[in-house]
């Protein structure tokens, strides 16, 4: 450990355990196995790096989508150009797909619902934060979270709720799609976002992950 406020600002003098060279094994080992762990990544960015370029000429609003989503997408994209052993496990795929698709919702619905709840009256805020964005026993909340959190599981459940769609109304959302063809689209995922229903192999498949991919 550093023994003066000098040497602790100097970090390439910082001495590793109570005895110098006691963990130069260690660091050495953990350098070698960075050089070769490079040679492994290198590849995998370049695929990733294909699948986004693939992505952005395949969909119109790939430059318009948050880049969490896009991350996700082309994370789930790179995984199933590379990974086509049929008895591999596709759940990492599913996954991110889901991932993309509840980093959207967060984004363009949850957040905009975050902050506007800033600016109703605190009685008002308070009713909804009670509904939807807390848990409470014996009339204490032991749970809190924001609408920027919430699953695709919990939107399509609320999105069938007047109060949660008068909300998502004040922020000017496209109530058509909001409420009409999401929560359609949004069911659909349920199963492959649920852990619960994991046991189904046809989720899985390569028939099963391009169903989810539409």
């Amino acid at each position: 450990a550093p023994t003066s406020k000098k040497e602790y600002k100097r970090p390439n003098h910082f001495k590793f355990g109570r005895f110098e060279g006691e963990f130069d094994d260690m660091v050495a080992e953990l350098r070698i196995r960075a050089a070769g762990s490079k040679g492994r990544i290198e590849p995998a960015i370049m695929g990733r790096k294909k699948a986004s370029e693939r992505l952005s000429r395949e969909l119109a609003w790939w430059d318009l989508a948050p880049q969490i989503v896009r991350d996700y997408l082309a994370d789930a994209e790179y995984m199933r150009a590379t990974l086509t052993d049929l008895s591999y496990d596709r759940k990492g795929i599913v996954t991110a797909y889901c991932f993309a698709v509840e980093a959207a919702l967060r984004r363009r619905l949850g957040d905009p619902l975050d902050f506007y709840l800033t600016r109703v009256p605190e009685k008002e805020a308070r009713e909804f934060k009670a509904r939807y964005l807390q848990e409470t026993r014996e009339g204490k909340v032991v749970a809190e979270w924001k609408c920027g959190t919430l699953t695709i599981n919990q939107f399509t459940r609320y999105l069938n709720t007047a109060p949660f769609r008068s909300m998502l109304s004040r922020i000017s959302a496209d109530s058509d799609f909001c409420f009409r063809e999401l929560p359609r689209g949004l069911r659909k995922l349920l199963d492959y976002r649920n852990p619960a229903s994991h046991a189904s192999e046809r989720l899985f498949t390569d028939k099963g992950v391009l169903d989810l991919r539409r």
